[in-house]
């Protein structure tokens, strides 16, 4: 879902927020976020090179 709304040109901002860190005992929440974030990073750097080869 993240990767679908990033890839939208009309999304030009994005917040990551951990509810409550205190309660993610195993580092869980963490590692969830971190993956949620990777995948919005390269649904961004794909949406950037695109936009690069339109324009050219």
């Amino acid at each position: 879902l993240c990767r679908a709304l990033l890839e939208n040109d009309r999304v030009v901002c994005f917040e990551m927020v951990e509810i409550n860190p205190t309660l993610d005992s195993e580092n869980t929440m963490a590692q969830n976020a971190f993956d949620i974030l990777e995948a919005a990073t390269d649904a961004i750097q794909n949406r950037l090179r695109l936009a690069e080869v339109v324009s050219r």
